[in-house]
């Protein structure tokens, strides 16, 4: 796993997000956006309709939990 994944996942664990929650992160730069992309393509992140905001799949809180 890339570091800019891994910051982006780390996120979610600072806030103790679970798959059944939305976290809503605003203002990402290129970087972490970029991250965030990647996590939604592998199936660890959903984007939700909500703007900014983002959950966690099974397999993402799973991630979150082991780093």
């Amino acid at each position: 796993m890339k570091p800019s994944t891994h910051n982006v996942l780390a996120i979610f664990r600072r806030y103790k997000v679970r798959p059944d929650q939305m976290l809503f992160i605003h203002n990402l730069d290129d970087r972490r956006q970029s991250a965030m992309t990647q996590l939604i393509n592998d199936g660890l992140v959903i984007r939700e309709r909500r703007r900014n905001a983002y959950s966690l799949t099974a397999e993402g809180y799973a991630a979150v939990q082991s780093l």
